[in-house]
């Protein structure tokens, strides 16, 4: 008998902000920002992809996204939390850098090399996150603390529906909410998982620095978001 481990992934292996995802051929993708040993700061300037089909064993598929690969982000520094989404034959890479732009890049292949398409036009905050409803509309997550946002994804899955924004899905005083949005339907409901401060910092400053994970449900992907708790 086999059993995983914990961690999944070697010791010195960090991708934080993991976002996981089952595609058609049953393996499982993990789309994260890249950690390296010893950097000061977080975050580096590629993206990995790992996956696996039994959840014990685990393949790195290399870099399949850099800065260097961006149209528009050469000079940012990092690469922060990403999100990936499938549609039509193409996926589609949803990242950021720290000064809150996103910008998009896809590929047929789930492990890349995901190409540029540009920028995100209206969309500033970090942590993007995506959910294809049951309907076929795709919604983008994304920001922090009150610059938390959620707009509809056209169908072309690189814009955003400028109209459809709604802002602060989740608060801080209301949710606990710092950043890291991702958001599933499960049984009709809409999960918000993120980034809590629930456990930490002082309640009366909006900055606290978080420390597990909290959820809100709703029975709409854009707003009416209840506390779950941690």
């Amino acid at each position: 008998m086999n059993f995983a481990h914990n961690p999944i992934l070697a010791p010195d292996i960090f991708i934080p902000d993991v976002e996981a995802h089952v595609w058609e051929d049953g393996r499982m993708y993990l789309y994260g920002s890249f950690d390296i040993q010893g950097k000061a700061s977080f975050c580096s300037d590629v993206h990995h992809v790992y996956s696996s089909d039994d959840m014990i064993h685990w393949v790195d598929h290399g870099v399949v996204f850099s800065l260097a690969d961006s149209t528009w982000a050469k000079d940012c520094g990092a690469l922060y939390a990403p999100d990936c989404a499938y549609r039509d034959g193409w996926y589609y890479l949803y990242y950021c850098v720290p000064d809150g732009r996103n910008g998009v890049a896809k590929s047929q292949s789930p492990t890349g090399p995901f190409v540029d398409v540009g920028l995100l036009e209206g969309v500033w905050g970090i942590d993007p996150g995506v959910l294809i409803d049951d309907d076929g509309q795709a919604y983008l997550y994304w920001g922090q603390l009150t610059w938390g946002k959620v707009a509809k994804l056209k169908e072309n899955m690189v814009e955003i529906e400028q109209d459809s924004i709604v802002e602060c899905p989740l608060t801080v005083a209301e949710h606990d909410f710092h950043e890291g949005s991702s958001v599933k339907k499960i049984n009709g409901k809409y999960y918000y998982l993120f980034a809590d401060t629930h456990r930490h910092g002082d309640p009366d400053r909006p900055d606290g620095r978080p420390s597990c994970l909290g959820y809100a449900v709703s029975d709409h992907p854009m707003h009416g978001f209840t506390y779950g708790g941690v």
